[in-house]
């Protein structure tokens, strides 16, 4: 905060009455596995119905109900065709940490834990790191493993001096299985319009209680 205060007065105001849990990782919560403070994915869910919002509401939510069913099951026909124990996106994420992994070097200390020394691309120039790396706990106390769940570069450095493979170090979140499930509900097909029941029932007004006018304004008579 004291640097933030050195850099902009204004953020310092903005940020002060705010907890931290709610911008700064340092206080995320780990158990979410998710390190992320902004989550678009409803926009870009929403982007995808442009077309559809300018349908009668009948059309709009048939739009939005074949959408979600053909979106369930290419996930379920997917996850079964990766190549790894983690989907792609994944396991391009730990080819990225893997390739900035060479940056450090990994000390064993005890069994599975280690001392972790380098200078990555987030360091000072000049200044090394160091890291507790625990492989038995899955943690790290620069803190990224932790909260998102999959091995950072420190980690990484480490794993890789045990001779053992990065996607056996990811969070249980990311697996196959557990994806499976996510995507485990299915939306059923439904008959066309032309095969409803059709119900013969009046439709009936809606209720409509007059609501309380503009109050009455009291006008007091000046002496003539």
């Amino acid at each position: 905060m004291d640097i933030i205060h050195s850099k902009s007065t204004s953020a310092w105001n903005w940020l002060k009455d705010r907890p931290a849990e709610h911008w700064s990782r340092s206080h995320f919560k780990d158990i979410h596995k998710c390190d992320i403070l902004l989550n678009n994915h409803c926009e870009s869910f929403n982007s995808t119905f442009l077309d559809g919002r300018k349908m009668p509401i009948l059309g709009l939510w048939e739009e939005l109900r074949m959408n979600l069913m053909i979106r369930l099951a290419n996930r379920r026909c997917a996850a079964p065709r990766w190549k790894c124990k983690v989907g792609p996106r994944i396991e391009k994420l730990l080819k990225k940490y893997a390739d900035l992994s060479h940056d450090y070097m990994a000390f064993e200390s005890s069994h599975n834990r280690f001392q972790v020394k380098g200078r990555g691309v987030a360091c000072a120039s000049g200044v090394n790191s160091l890291h507790d790396v625990n492989l038995s706990a899955m943690t790290c106390t620069c803190r990224r493993w932790n909260l998102n769940g999959l091995p950072c570069p420190h980690a990484i450095a480490c794993i890789y001096s045990k001779g053992y493979s990065p996607e056996d170090y990811v969070h249980e979140a990311y697996s196959q299985k557990k994806y499976m499930l996510a995507y485990e509900p299915a939306i059923n097909p439904i008959p066309g319009v032309h095969e409803w029941d059709v119900v013969e029932k009046p439709i009936i007004p809606p209720k409509y209680t007059r609501g309380p006018g503009r109050p009455k304004l009291s006008r007091n008579k000046e002496p003539g």
